[in-house]
Formats: C-alpha cells, structure tokens, sequence
C-alpha cells in the first residue's frame, strides 16, 4: 500500500499561540496570542480538506493520512518524532503536502524544494480553470515541517500565503484572515491533492542523479546528532546561554525606558568548522531586543562541531534569549 501524508503545520502546543504573562514596569500584563493565522488557518484548511476528500474517498487511489503537528518552532520536533517515532509506515510515504500560514499574505505560494515531479504537477494543475493559481517560488517563504520529511528524501511542497507584520503577535487575531482568499485557495488544494494521489509515483530525485546528498548540505537538529555540538566543553545549551549570551548581552536603553521584555527564539548553524553562521529570530519580541539577541549569538567564539556517522556536520539550534527587567524595589 502506498501512503501519501497531508501535514498541517503548527498543532495547538505550538509556540505561535497561547496565553503569556508578561511584566511591564513591574506590574504584570496577560497577553492572549490567539495564532488566528500562524497556528490555526493551517490546521483549519487540514480539516476542511479532510473533510471534502472523506466525500470523495471513493475517488483516491492512495491513502491519505491527516497530521498536525506540535513544536513546529522547536526545530519541527513533532514532524521529527512522527517521522522516526510514532510513525511505523514512514518509509511507505509517497509524498508530504504542507499547509501553513494561509489566511493572510501578499500571494499564494508553492515551494517544493525544486522537486521537478511535484513542479509538474503543479503547473498541470496550474493549466487548468482554477480560483487561484500558487507562484512556484524557488526561495523558501519560511521554515516549517516539510523541512523534517525532505531531509527524509520524502517530496514535499510548503502552500503558504507566507510572513506577515502580525505572526507572533497578539495582533495575530480572526479579524485579520482573508477568508475568500482562503475558500479559494482551499479549492485549488482538493485539485491539487486529487492530482497528486491518484497520479504516478513521485521521485526525490526526478532528473535521474542516483547521487546521495552530501550529509553536511542540510543543518541536522543538534537533537538528531551522535555527538551535539559543544560550547566551552558542553552539549547542554544552556552553557552557552550562560558563559557567553548573557555574560555578554546588552539591554537596549530604549527597551529599558519603554519597558519592553520578554524572550527572543533565535535559531542558527554551526557549520562544520564550529563557526555560527546564518542567526535569525523565530519568534520575536520587538525590534531593539530581536537585533541584540541575534547580535550578541552571531558573535559566539568557535564551537566543536556536532558528528554524525562519525562525520563532523552542520547542526541547527533554537534556543530563547531572555530580556527581563528588574522590578523596582520601593523604599
């Protein structure tokens, strides 16, 4: 039996919605991150689409497995787990469709990693009469679980309306979804799902190169490493954010003034020679602190690269950097 996995990103212990408490000028400030189109349009378009392939079970030439998936900014750490823990047909996956921040965006989008059998059926779909039509995009709009299934060599496409000012705020509420554009794009992706189950079978490699990756192309989650990488004779993450972030991190004085805090998840590579490299914010706070947070890891001194298969390799961490202000004692 062939198995084609449908994955909708960012399941509700994602990161991207929830309730935090915060502390503004000592006195403490509850903030609901609703995740209106970071954590739920993804999942909502999952369940809809489900639904619509159920009517229509008798049309599918393959099986069609519904994931949502939890820790999506935690270096995808559910997709991680479903894929080499709680999954026992992992190997039998046809292929992995995406479906992550839709309700709200600048275009429509299609990334498939330059898959050229996936490509194809795109532009097939994209021939026909269709509400909408994804730009097949050659840059990755963003990082999400097909990250997990192409490091796996399982096609996967990313759909995605791509960033917004909103995501990871509480500004991220329904009032700012775009629900016609999402009907529409919900009707090309039955198409396209249609498309893709009951068509042949898809390669990784469909121009033929029977070459293995090389193992150091993709960063591997420090997690997946024989040995993680190390900072100042530690694996614990921790040491780092003790000996060097915090020793040496600045808080904005305009941060201070305004009374800004909270934490920055900041992501970045340790490439094979130890040497950090490609610092970004996963999640942000506000623009002063994002900017020292990353400031501060990129200027990390050399670590010890991760192995794996006793191969030095390029690993990938996430960690939250913490700007946390004082409380003003009374006198």
């Amino acid at each position: 039996m062939a198995w084609t996995c449908f994955p909708a990103p960012k399941g509700t212990s994602s990161a991207s919605s929830g309730t935090r408490v915060l502390t503004i000028d000592g006195q403490p400030y509850t903030r609901i991150y609703n995740g209106a189109n970071g954590n739920a349009s993804g999942v909502a378009m999952m369940l809809e689409l489900a639904r619509m392939l159920k009517t229509n079970s008798l049309m599918l030439k393959r099986s069609v497995v519904f994931v949502a998936f939890g820790a999506s900014l935690e270096s995808q750490i559910g997709s991680w787990y479903f894929l080499n823990r709680s999954f026992p047909a992992a190997d039998r996956i046809d292929a992995m469709v995406n479906l992550d921040v839709l309700g709200r965006g600048q275009g429509f989008y299609a990334y498939t990693g330059s898959n050229s059998d996936l490509n194809r059926i795109l532009n097939r779909v994209n021939s026909t009469l269709q509400p909408i039509k994804p730009e097949i995009t050659a840059a990755e709009p963003m990082d999400s679980d097909h990250r997990m299934f192409y490091a796996s060599e399982i096609p996967s496409v990313l759909f995605t309306t791509g960033m917004y000012p909103e995501y990871g705020t509480d500004r991220d509420t329904p009032s700012i979804l775009q629900y016609d554009d999402m009907e529409r794009e919900l009707e090309y992706l039955y198409n396209f799902t249609m498309e893709l189950v009951n068509g042949a079978a898809l390669a990784f490699r469909p121009d033929g190169s029977g070459d293995a990756p090389v193992e150091t192309a993709r960063a591997i989650p420090y997690y997946e490493c024989d040995i993680p990488p190390t900072f100042l004779g530690s694996t614990d993450p921790k040491v780092f954010l003790e000996k060097w972030v915090y020793a040496y991190l600045k808080y904005p004085q305009e941060a201070v003034r305004n009374g800004i805090q909270g934490r920055v998840l900041v992501d970045f590579i340790i490439d094979e020679k130890g040497k950090v490299k490609d610092v970004k914010v996963l999640r942000g706070v506000d623009p002063l602190l994002d900017a020292e947070a990353v400031k501060v890891v990129a200027a990390s001194p050399d670590w010890k690269p991760a192995r794996l298969n006793g191969k030095k390799v390029r690993s990938e961490m996430s960690l939250y950097v913490e700007f946390k202000l004082e409380k003003k004692k009374n006198r």
